[in-house]
């Protein structure tokens, strides 16, 4: 549908006040017809006394309704990056201008030492020798940006090695943001490589496409270690067009292994302890029948590492003597493969995800 813009509709009020002389009446339509205007006004009044008033329709108000005019842009300037942030005793000679008119004050060295791309061309020799030629007779140079704030605001907090997580921003403005980065040339610095990983157990899907899109292997392996419990066939064909097919085949691969190491070490039951009079071959063989039963269910749905190991753990309820529970106990124990998700990987207490090498599976054991 069709918009009135500002002067569209200041247009639209003056001609609607040009209606009244006679000659816009006549452009209009409205114009008088000619002839014995005293005849025409006895006919008027003649009319008037035969006629009986009606009301047809809806009847106008005295004054029409206000039609709504475009308001002005409201700006804001960055809490951090204002006028007077200065770097290098510098102060900002350039602005980044957000979709959503928030104002970013910056400076042409900071944006330019982590570009590779002269940010995307926007600071191109041209536009710097024009800079240059204005910073001393106006204000700083203006750059219209094609991001909203939030995003932005990301970007050049990631560029001047600032941390961002202040702000609380989403992960998927967090993942915009490497895109973005991508494009303005700029490497992903520590604080936001923190800040994604802490936010992965959110959506390591989402996390793993974009490490698989921009090809940042440190994302991708860490990941596909909350993937394990991923259902292969849940992945669509747009998931996979995203990986590309050697992140797509790594992390197939990895599911693979993964079955074939557990079957490894499922493949042999807990040792069985000599006969003693409160548990005999009999009771024993219950303990190794119980694990056998297990395995045998598991292997047909594997679920996630901290689940098996809550599986086998659940077998101590159940069957034999101290012994041999301590002996399924200590089997379990020393087959690394059935540890709690927790030992891959676990929440720090400054809430960021460490990895734990001992035991992990992910990406990382692959070749490419």
């Amino acid at each position: 549908m069709d918009h009135f813009d500002f002067d569209e509709m200041m247009d639209l009020f003056a001609e609607i006040e040009a209606a009244g002389s006679d000659e816009r009446m006549a452009s209009l339509g409205l114009a008088e017809l000619p002839g014995d205007l005293d005849s025409t006004d006895r006919q008027e009044e003649s009319s008037a006394e035969t006629l009986t008033p009606m009301q047809i329709g809806t009847p106008l108000s005295e004054s029409p309704p206000l039609l709504p005019l475009p308001s002005e842009p409201t700006y804001s300037i960055s809490n951090t990056f204002n006028p007077e942030l200065a770097m290098g005793g510098q102060t900002p000679n350039v602005v980044l201008l957000s979709t959503d008119c928030v104002l970013f004050y910056t400076h042409t060295s900071s944006l330019l030492a982590e570009s590779k791309k002269q940010f995307n061309a926007l600071l191109s020799p041209d536009v710097l020798e024009n800079i240059k030629r204005t910073k001393s007779s106006g204000p700083p140079w203006l750059i219209m940006m094609p991001e909203d704030s939030a995003l932005l605001n990301i970007v050049i907090h990631n560029v001047y090695k600032m941390r961002c997580d202040q702000f609380n921003p989403l992960l998927k403005t967090l993942l915009d943001a490497v895109g973005a980065l991508k494009t303005y040339g700029t490497p992903v610095h520590h604080f936001l490589y923190r800040h994604i990983i802490s936010e992965t157990p959110r959506s390591p899907m989402d996390v793993y496409l974009v490490a698989a899109e921009n090809n940042l292997e440190t994302f991708a392996v860490t990941s596909s270690a909350q993937l394990l419990s991923l259902s292969l066939p849940s992945i669509t064909d747009e998931m996979v067009k995203r990986m590309g097919s050697l992140y797509f085949k790594r992390l197939v691969t990895l599911h693979i292994q993964r079955e074939q190491s557990l079957k490894h070490l499922l493949q042999d039951p807990p040792a069985q302890h000599p006969e003693t009079a409160a548990c005999g071959a009999v009771e024993s063989q219950r303990l190794t029948g119980a694990w056998m039963f297990t395995v045998a269910t598991m292997l047909g749905d594997l679920r996630p590492v901290g689940l098996l190991g809550r599986t086998f753990g659940a077998l101590k309820e159940e069957e034999g003597c101290d012994v041999c529970k301590g002996s399924q106990s200590e089997s379990t124990t020393n087959r690394p493969g059935l540890v709690d998700d927790s030992q891959t990987h676990h929440l720090g207490g400054d809430s960021t995800w460490h990895p734990v090498t001992r035991h992990t599976m992910t990406l990382s054991i692959l070749t490419n």
